[in-house]
């Protein structure tokens, strides 16, 4: 048995973990409604408790994941998202335990920890039928340990609580360290939520790849929300390493940081708005430098999606049998005309980059673009750019522009579109309305 199922099992428990804690407002609800009442109710719709008094303040629980489609279903009601049949399938069989202290200290209410131990049916047979001893041993040490457990506290006034990620160290392969959250709760509901990550590592040898995560921060005020909510986040470090065809590429993000607001206007639509920035991205190959962008920036800012087009993106996107992907589009961007719908990218930048031993200025880049509803109603697959409306501004250096030309297919693209001259810049106005393209305000046929 390979050591990746290790990894990947360690990453979907610690996932399931904790979105049974922090991720689900039904947590903090089963608190205030009380626990052995939201066990029967939890028993009636497909899970399968037993419960053990080990004192008078601590209580053990075991919840089994068997009947997946009445939980499945249950969850759904609840109002839980992006939860479905065939992903709660995937956990028939595992169990969890749950083990609660009530006032465990002056200042808190109760303290829970919460742990695998079942795997799901899916993950126990792929182990024995590997008649890989050592894997199965290794994943029996696993649970044994404890070494995917989650812990939560809970104050007295039921108005804050925090926790943690035990550290999680698995053959080299999956390192998580310092992973640990506190937020704000309001009539027993998550109102913020801070969480911080002082390290993380993945390194995935068969597919060639490594990822490394340090110090991550984030605030994220009503995280439940998902059309209601702020992010504000911060990365020192984050890396990636890969091997394509005998080469090693590393590329390594400094100094990430961003804010996103979400917000649902009124039944369906949804507005967002981010700002993202990195301090500097580092290209190599083979340890050897090849490229760093300096001073990037990432704004974008989308008005008016009507979130009732996300089914039919999604049965596109999965390609659904006996779905008429023609009509699906058309009645998505029909949709989308009609609600007023806006992309605009105020800015995607980069400062300067340093290449072949030089520093040169970069560029920048300005985007509007609509659906003009008035032709909604006539549109078919043949016409459907002459909805889009559409500005495209790009402002480059003059030497970034000569290194792109150094290439033989941008020579001959500069030659059909020439760039303005505007303040010591060469500029790109792009412009699509009605199916008709200009550029630097000339009809391109």
């Amino acid at each position: 048995m390979k050591k990746a199922l290790l990894t990947s099992l360690a990453m979907v428990l610690v996932g399931v973990l904790y979105y049974f804690t922090v991720g689900s407002r039904q947590i903090t609800e089963e608190i205030k409604d009380g626990i052995n009442s939201q066990i029967v109710t939890l028993k009636s719709n497909g899970f399968e408790i037993q419960k053990e008094e080990i004192d008078s303040s601590r209580e053990h629980f075991e919840i089994d994941f068997n009947d997946t489609e009445r939980i499945a279903n249950y969850l759904i009601s609840r109002g839980v998202k992006d939860v479905d049949i065939e992903s709660i399938n995937i956990m028939r069989g595992m169990v969890i335990g749950l083990d609660m202290e009530y006032n465990p200290s002056p200042t808190k209410a109760i303290a829970v920890d919460i742990y695998p131990i079942k795997l799901p049916d899916i993950i126990d047979i792929a182990l024995r039928d590997s008649g890989d001893e050592s894997a199965i041993d290794r994943v029996k040490s696993m649970l044994s340990n404890r070494a995917v457990l989650i812990h939560i506290e809970v104050n007295k006034l039921a108005t804050a609580f925090d926790g943690y990620l035990k550290d999680i160290e698995i053959d080299r392969e999956l390192i998580v360290e310092g992973f640990s959250f506190n937020g704000d709760l309001d009539d027993m509901e998550i109102e913020n939520v801070t969480q911080n990550i002082k390290r993380m590592e993945l390194n995935i040898p068969e597919d060639n790849i490594y990822i490394s995560i340090l110090g991550f921060n984030a605030d994220i005020e009503r995280p439940l929300d998902d059309f209601n909510k702020v992010t504000h986040f911060n990365l020192n470090n984050f890396k990636v390493k890969s091997i394509d065809m005998g080469k090693t590429y590393l590329f390594n993000f400094k100094d990430i940081s961003g804010d996103t607001t979400d917000i649902k206007r009124d039944k369906f639509l949804i507005s967002s708005l981010s700002k993202s920035s990195i301090k500097e991205v580092d290209i190599s190959k083979d340890g050897d430098f090849l490229i760093a962008l300096k001073g990037v920036e990432l704004d974008i800012d989308i008005k008016n999606f009507d979130n009732r087009v996300s089914d039919d993106f999604e049965k596109l996107m999965n390609n659904s049998i006996g779905f008429n992907s023609s009509d699906t589009i058309l009645s998505i961007v029909n949709r989308l005309a009609d609600s007023n719908f806006h992309i605009d990218i105020p800015n995607i930048s980069i400062s300067t980059i340093k290449y072949d031993n030089q520093e040169i200025d970069g560029f920048k880049l300005k985007l509007k673009s609509s659906l003009d509803s008035s032709k909604s109603g006539s549109l078919t697959l043949e016409n459907i750019t002459d909805i889009l409306n559409l500005k495209l501004n790009i402002e480059l250096s003059n030497e970034l522009l000569s290194v792109i030309s150094s290439n033989m297919n941008a020579i001959v693209m500069m030659m059909i579109l020439q760039p303005m001259d505007v303040n010591g810049k060469k500029v790109y106005d792009i412009e699509l309305r009605g199916g008709e393209l200009k550029v630097n305000g000339n009809v391109i046929d």
